[in-house]
C-alpha cells in the first residue's frame, strides 16, 4: 500500500529537503509508513530541489518505508540528461490509484527542523530548542553530502567560521587564507605557536594570483605540481619580496570542491593539539581541541596514507630540502624536478 504526501507552498530560506522528512516523520513516527511506499505530490514537488528529493527519499527508510518516490518532471529530466546514456521510461500513479492515507505538509510553515534524542520521529522545531548547546555540526553523511551542503560549508566559511574536514592524508582544521580572524580561531583551537605558518591549500597555483603572492621559482614548482599534485605534498616554496608559503593542492573531492565553491585558497593544519598525533577519524578531529569548529566534514576513516600527514618539502633554497618525511620521497620530487629541467628551453 501508499502513502499519498502533498506538498503545497515554497521552501522558506535555510529550509531543505531534510527539513521536510523530519517534519515528516515527527508527523506519523518512525514506523508510520511500515513497508509501505511514500509518494510525493503535489505544487510544492516543482520547488524542491534535485538534492532535496534525493535527501527525502533517501530518508523515507526512517519512517519505515520501503520506497520514496516523486513524479518526473523538468527539473528531473534536466538533471538525468547527460547522465544517463540508454532510454528512460517516465511513470505516473493511475489518476483513480487509491491510498492508505493522505498527509498534507504546507512548506511555507516549515521551520529549520532538528530530531532529538532518541528517536528520529522527536522532531522539534529550531525555535523550541532556541539555546541547546550544540557540540558538533556534521557535513558528509548520506542525507548531507552533496553540492549543495558544501555551499554551505563554504558560506560558513565566507563569514569567517573554522571547519574541521578529511583531506587524503589526515583530518584538517581550514578557513579563508583571507581572513586574519578565521586564521586566528585555527591557532587558538589548536594551541599552535604563532611562529608556525598554516599551509595554503589551493585548487591550483593560479590561485596564488588570488593572494597576490608570486613564486620566485615558479618553473620548479610547476614542475613539482604536474607529477605530485592533487596529492598529499605541501611545498614550501619562495615568494618575490622574500617570504615563504607552504602550498597543497589536495586530492580530497570535498576540499577540492569546498576551495572552488569558495573560489578562493584555505588555510589549513591538522586537527589536533598542536604536538600532538594528527587525526585519521572525524570524532578524534574535534576530541581534543581548545574548543569546537563551526562545523565537522564527517570523511570517514582517512586511509588512503593510512593517517600519515602529507610530506613536506621545500625549494625555497637553492637546494630541494624535505622538512618532513611523507608518503612521497625526495628522490620522486629531485627526479621530477630533473626531468622538467632537461625539458625546459635554453634562457636565451
Amino acid at each position: 500500500s501508499a502513502i499519498k504526501v502533498v506538498l503545497t507552498g515554497k521552501l522558506r530560506p535555510w529550509v531543505s529537503g531534510k527539513d521536510v522528512i523530519l517534519h515528516l516523520i515527527g508527523m506519523i513516527g518512525v514506523d508510520g509508513a511500515l513497508y509501505r511506499s511514500l509518494e510525493f505530490t503535489g505544487e510544492g514537488v516543482s520547488e524542491l530541489s534535485m538534492d532535496d528529493r534525493f535527501t527525502i527519499a533517501n530518508m523515507a527508510i526512517e519512517a519505515g518505508a520501503k520506497n520514496g518516490i516523486f513524479p518526473v518532471d523538468e527539473k528531473t529530466i534536466e538533471y538525468i540528461t547527460g547522465r544517463v546514456n540508454r532510454p528512460w521510461t517516465a511513470y505516473e500513479a493511475d489518476p483513480d490509484a487509491e491510498y492508505e492515507r493522505e498527509v498534507v505538509i504546507n512548506l511555507s510553515e516549515l521551520q529549520p527542523t532538528v530530531s532529538l534524542p532518541h528517536l528520529p520521529s522527536n522532531t522539534k522545531p529550531v525555535s523550541e530548542v532556541k539555546g541547546l548547546p550544540i557540540d558538533q555540526v556534521v557535513i558528509g553523511s548520506c542525507t548531507n553530502g552533496r553540492i549543495s551542503d558544501m555551499r554551505i560549508a563554504a558560506d560558513i566559511l565566507r563569514r569567517g567560521g573554522v571547519i574541521a574536514a578529511p583531506t587524503e592524508t589526515v583530518y584538517g582544521l581550514m578557513a579563508r587564507w583571507s581572513d586574519p580572524r578565521a586564521r586566528e580561531a585555527i591557532y587558538r583551537l589548536k594551541r599552535r605557536p604563532a611562529d608556525r605558518r598554516l599551509q595554503m591549500l589551493a585548487a591550483s597555483l593560479d590561485d596564488l594570483d588570488a593572494c597576490h603572492l608570486a613564486l620566485r621559482r615558479r618553473h620548479d614548482a610547476d614542475a613539482i605540481a604536474a607529477r605530485f599534485w592533487p596529492g598529499p605534498l605541501t611545498l614550501v616554496a619562495e615568494t618575490v619580496d622574500g617570504d615563504t608559503v607552504g602550498i597543497r593542492i589536495p586530492s580530497h573531492p570535498f576540499v577540492l570542491s569546498l576551495i572552488r565553491a569558495l573560489g578562493e585558497p584555505l588555510a589549513a593544519t591538522s586537527a589536533n593539539l598542536s604536538g600532538q598525533p594528527p587525526a585519521s577519524t572525524p570524532l578524534a578531529a574535534v576530541a581534543n581541541l581548545d574548543g569546537q569548529p563551526d562545523a565537522l566534514v564527517d570523511g570517514g576513516l582517512a586511509t588512503v596514507t593510512h593517517g600519515a600527514a602529507s610530506t613536506v618539502a621545500s625549494i625555497a633554497g637553492d637546494t630541494l630540502a624535505i622538512l618532513r618525511e611523507g608518503p612521497i620521497s625526495q628522490q620522486q620530487l629531485q627526479q621530477a624536478l630533473d626531468d622538467a629541467r632537461r625539458l625546459r628551453p635554453p634562457t636565451p
